[in-house]
């Protein structure tokens, strides 16, 4: 499990879903570009973006403050 997880660290992922958001935005902007459903998944991606991202941000506070 330690395997595991030494490969699936925070930033490897972070790095992983930017390419994968980044080839799929292509063709769906082009695609959904004038449509409710798309905007929808544009807000509830920024909003688990950045909730993921605060969370990751206060784990490493504490991580250097418990130091």
């Amino acid at each position: 499990m330690k395997r595991c997880r030494a490969w699936l660290t925070a930033k490897k992922v972070h790095k992983i879903l930017l390419w994968l958001w980044l080839i799929l935005a292509i063709p769906s902007i082009t695609i959904w570009k004038n449509s409710v459903p798309w905007l929808v998944f544009l807000s509830v991606y920024a909003i688990v973006a950045t909730h993921w991202a605060g969370s990751e941000g206060a784990k490493a506070e504490e991580a250097a403050n418990s130091e």
